[in-house]
This record gives C-alpha cells, structure tokens and sequence, in this order.
C-alpha cells in the first residue's frame, strides 16, 4: 500500500479494514496488518494499543457502517415503508460486506463503551420505525429481536448458500414475503392491542 510515511490511527484502520473485506477477520493479524502498510510490527504500537485495540475499532467501523446505511434509507419513511426499507438495507449491506457482516456476530462479547452506544443508536433506529404502532416497551423489545433475528437469519443462511434450489422459487421473493409476513403480524398484534 505504501502508506508508510502517513502512518496513523486512520491508515491503521483503513488498512484493516481492506484485510477483514478480503481476507477476513478471522486473518487480520498485526503481521499482515505491518506488511500492508510496510512497515515492522512493532511500529504499529506508536498508534494502537495491540490486535484487541484494532479489532475493536473494526468493528466499530463495520458497525457504524451498517447504522449509517440502514439510518440513510429509512430517513423520510415510516410505518410499512420504513420497515421494507430497513429490511432491505439490511440485506445489502451483509450482501455488500459480508466480511463486515460477520464482524458484527462478536460485538456483543466485546466490552467498549463507544462501541456500545453505536450499536444502541442502531437499536433506535428499529425503534423508531416501531413507533407508529403504539407497542408497549416490552412488545416494542419483541418485535426488534424477532425482525432483527428474521434478517439475520436470512442473510445468514443465504451467505452460506442456501436458497439455491426451492422449487422454482426466487429467493429475493422469499425475501419480499418474510418481510411481508412481519409486517402482517406487526399489524395483527397491533390491531388486537388497538382495536
């Protein structure tokens, strides 16, 4: 890359961040991490406290991402839309960066406050497209894990290769109806709540 005369936190980061896109998380290692900038390890410990502190602020970056990219397409939406559109954004971005994607699964172990907020700014976002229907906080907490355990079980499974054959039938349609049938269920549920 040669970045080593501009050897900061932010070329650190950037660079990481190309080695996790393609060559996973599970690779970034300091070793290559110092190739790739061209320089020694241990030059590395003048910007960042070791692989946990990178680490960290890969999956901070990969987080804030997501946030960024669901909280864009969401902005003037609400009710049915907001819900299609955070569902479809969602998608995207494990389809786009599923090496990202799957730095997300190990947030919730890490401990780190900034990370933390970010991932409770993502959190809201799911809030705010619930809003509309008036749940009470518990429900409210129900229905963002059933959505969110719904996409993530999709994208998941469908990055692995599943929904190749299903009979004909076209998995970004599946897609389409998942998202349909929460919907339909959100509204259900609501509809007994508030008649």
């Amino acid at each position: 890359m040669g970045q080593k005369r501009g050897l900061n936190k932010e070329t650190i980061l950037s660079a990481a961040l190309l080695i996790t896109e393609s060559e996973g998380f599970e690779n970034l290692s300091l070793q290559n991490l110092a190739a790739a900038l061209e320089v020694k390890p241990p030059s590395l410990y003048n910007h960042v406290a070791g692989l946990d502190d990178i680490r960290v602020q890969v999956a901070q970056s990969a987080l804030e991402q997501m946030e960024k990219s669901i909280r864009d397409r969401v902005v003037g939406r609400s009710h049915e839309k907001a819900i299609r559109e955070i569902a479809a954004a969602y998608r995207d971005f494990a389809r786009k960066h599923p090496q990202l994607y799957k730095v997300l699964s190990i947030i919730a172990r890490i401990d780190d406050g900034e990370l933390r907020e970010t991932a409770h700014s993502l959190q809201n976002t799911f809030r705010r497209i619930l809003e509309p229907y008036r749940l009470i906080p518990r429900d409210e907490t129900h229905f963002i894990r059933f959505m969110r355990s719904s996409l993530h079980g999709f994208v998941s499974l469908e990055a692995m290769g599943f929904f190749r054959h299903g009979r004909g039938v076209n998995k970004d349609l599946s897609f389409i109806e998942m998202t349909n049938m929460f919907i339909d269920i959100l509204k259900s549920y609501t509809n007994r709540k508030h008649p």
